[in-house]
């Protein structure tokens, strides 16, 4: 502002972005990405000291981990690391005055923002379910966790709002390399779209990166690609850009979320393929990599299956995978939550503590609570001498 109040605008107006950009980035790693670490903690601890039912007439009661359905972060932890250093270097470039990477950015964080809570919301609800009652109680610590994460999906940009915000950038990009001009790294793969069916042949082919990563490629394309065809086709046929826009928002969510799944794939496993093998980490990052990819298949299924590119005899094996994973991620569970080191103080649950005392920590915690230690005034006015008059021989 100059001292006749006159306001000089300096630099570009496309830094607001960035801004935008900052915020969503940082928002997914400390308010969303923990949240649902500390709940995965807290439920998977819980879940091999509580028994219920027997699996088998006269054994012991099972642990509620060894049913197949207890078991399910690590893809959105190493995904976090993927957009910081998106995020580096696109600011390096701002700090050159290069505003080039500002819509790539802007598309990543609003995206991935979306995709990230939507999840992580839901499995931390997951989370809570799986410890039944007492998973409801604010002694397990999951109740507030999943108030806080719940929130994430609406604070800085609501989440279809932002979705559409990534479909627009991808719609642009696939226009563009459709007509042979450049577009990011980042999304080169809508030009390289390749036709054909999965080349799987048996179960096994499933756990191979390369396999289920150019199915999520070959679904994200084509979901792009009909959506962009669509939307050009309104616009043809004489519907105003905006309506036609409107008229495609459910496909163009659709879209979103299918680039977003494909990115996520695709750097987990290329991550964990750059992890050194001693001490068996990767493999067993690979394990819980391969879980993730095929879940998201079977969680999606219909567009996997929608053009043919998975048929249903494949989409059967891909089944038989997931369900051999389950058994072998099993055994790993406990570890791979405890190596996000977690004290039990910023856990602050009697069901997730190291040791495993959980109904011992819940007796005691229990005990502390005020309501647990005041007498309530009805209690002496009605229920006392009712209880202590004798009863009536009638």
């Amino acid at each position: 502002v100059q001292p006749d109040g006159t306001y000089v605008r300096r630099g570009s107006q496309k830094i607001n972005y960035f801004t935008m950009t900052t915020v969503r980035i940082s928002l997914i790693s400390d308010e969303v990405i923990i949240p649902l670490m500390k709940a995965c903690t807290i439920a998977i601890r819980y879940s091999v000291v509580r028994r219920q039912s027997k699996l088998k007439p006269g054994e012991e009661e099972a642990k509620i981990l060894d049913y197949q359905t207890q078991q399910e972060t690590y893809a959105f932890h190493f995904l976090n690391g993927y957009l910081q250093e998106l995020f580096d270097r696109g600011y390096r470039e701002i700090q050159r005055k290069n505003f080039d990477m500002l819509p790539e950015l802007h598309a990543f964080s609003s995206g991935f923002k979306a995709m990230v809570t939507q999840r992580c919301t839901s499995a931390v609800e997951i989370c809570l379910r799986a410890c039944g009652g007492h998973g409801y109680s604010l002694l397990s610590g999951l109740p507030s966790l999943y108030t806080k994460i719940l929130a994430s999906c609406i604070y800085e940009g609501e989440n279809t709002i932002l979705l559409l915000q990534t479909a627009r950038f991808l719609v642009k990009c696939f226009t563009a390399a459709s007509t042979g001009q450049p577009i990011p790294p980042s999304v080169t793969y809508l030009a390289a779209a390749k036709p054909g069916t999965c080349p799987a042949r048996n179960k096994m082919d499933f756990l191979s990166p390369d396999i289920y990563t150019e199915a999520y490629q070959h679904t994200a394309v084509r979901l792009v690609s009909s959506t962009a065809a669509k939307l050009q086709d309104l616009i043809q046929s004489g519907v105003k850009k905006h309506d036609a826009w409107n008229q495609c928002t459910v496909q163009l969510v659709q879209a979103a979320k299918a680039h977003c799944h494909y990115i996520t794939v695709k750097h987990f496993a290329e991550t964990v393929e750059k992890l050194e093998p001693k001490a068996g980490i990767q493999k067993v990052m690979k394990h819980l990599c391969d879980l993730f990819a095929l879940h998201g298949i079977l969680a999606d299924s219909g567009i996997f299956l929608h053009d043919g590119y998975i048929s249903g005899a494949q989409m059967d094996m891909v089944t038989a995978s997931y369900l051999d994973l389950l058994a072998v991620v099993r055994k790993d569970a406990v570890p791979l939550v405890d190596a996000f080191d977690f004290t039990d103080k910023s856990l602050n649950s009697a069901l997730g503590s190291y040791n495993g005392q959980v109904y011992q920590r819940l007796y005691e915690w229990a005990q502390k609570s005020p309501t647990n230690k005041q007498v309530s005034p009805a209690y002496e006015r009605y229920l006392r001498p009712l209880l202590h008059n004798a009863l009536s021989k009638l």
